[in-house]
This record gives structure tokens, sequence and C-alpha cells, in this order.
């Protein structure tokens, strides 16, 4: 499930942010949304385009299993919030 969000906010460092943001949907989703090497497991993707004033923040939670050879385990959570539930947490 992919979602697009745009939130109304601005930054000067763009690595805090964006690590301000995934840390945010990680705690409050009980998730991993980045792999950190190969042998972790994620429950999503989260990318996001820091434009002034006004982000855009998309968010994938996969929806299957996968175990891959050498990459990163892809685990569907046990409940994929809604686009409000995300949209609150951040």
């Amino acid at each position: 499930m992919k979602f697009l969000i745009d939130k109304k906010t601005s930054c000067t460092n763009c690595i805090e942010c964006s690590n301000n943001i995934i840390e945010k949907l990680q705690n409050e989703f009980n998730c991993k949304l980045i792999a950190e090497n190969e042998s972790d497991t994620v429950h999503g993707s989260v990318s996001i385009y820091h434009e002034k004033n006004n982000h855009k923040i998309t968010i994938e939670f996969y929806e299957k299993e996968e175990i891959r050879e050498n990459l990163p385990t892809l685990k569907k959570l046990s409940k994929i919030p809604t686009e409000s539930e995300i949209k609150k947490a951040l």
C-alpha cells in the first residue's frame, strides 16, 4: 500500500529531517522502513522530496512477504496504517 503525503514544513538539513520523519513513523507503527544491512527485515520504504515549505513524502508498506538472497527481507506489517493515521503521526 502506497501513500503520498504533503507536509507543510521547511528544513535546513535534509538528512536530519529525513531521519526525524522515518523515526516518527517507525516508532508510531512499530515497523522498520529502512534497511541498515542485507540481513534486515523491513516493512516498507520512505522517499522524501524536501521542497521549501512543502515536503512530499511517499510511504509504502509491503503487502506481501518476500525473502531475497543477499538483500533485506520484505515483510507485511500485521496492521497497515491508514493515511489519516500516518498524517497524525507526522
